[in-house]
C-alpha cells in the first residue's frame, strides 16, 4: 500500500507499507517513476512498514536518484526495518541514497 502525504513545498513523502512484490512492487516503480517526473525537491520514501524488496525497486531507486541528482533534486529513505537497512548497506545503496533507519 502507497500513501503520499505533502510535507512541503519542496517535499513529498511517499509511505510504503507491506510486501514489495508483485503487483505491489509494479505500483511502486509507477509511484516513483511519477514522483521523478514532478517538480518535488526532495522525494522522501518512508519503509518503516514495508517487508522486503525487489531487485527491480532498488534499480528503479538508483535510477531515480541519477535522475534527480542532475536537476539538483534527491531522493532518499527515511525509515527501513533493520533487515531492509542492514540489505541496503550490505549492497552499499546507502553510498548513493541518503538512508536513514
Amino acid at each position: 500500500m502507497l500513501r503520499q502525504e505533502i510535507v512541503s513545498d519542496a517535499e513529498t513523502r511517499l509511505v510504503v507499507s507491506g510486501p514489495l512484490y508483485g503487483e505491489a512492487a509494479i505500483e511502486l516503480e509507477k509511484k516513483i517513476e511519477a514522483l521523478c517526473a514532478g517538480s518535488y525537491a526532495t522525494i522522501s520514501l518512508d519503509f518503516s512498514m514495508a517487508v522486503g524488496i525487489t531487485s527491480s525497486i532498488i534499480g528503479k531507486l538508483v535510477s531515480a536518484q541519477k535522475r534527480l541528482a542532475e536537476q539538483k533534486r534527491n531522493i532518499r529513505i527515511v525509515g527501513c526495518s533493520t533487515t531492509l537497512y542492514e540489505t541496503f548497506q550490505k549492497i552499499k545503496l546507502d553510498s548513493i541514497i541518503q538512508i536513514t533507519k
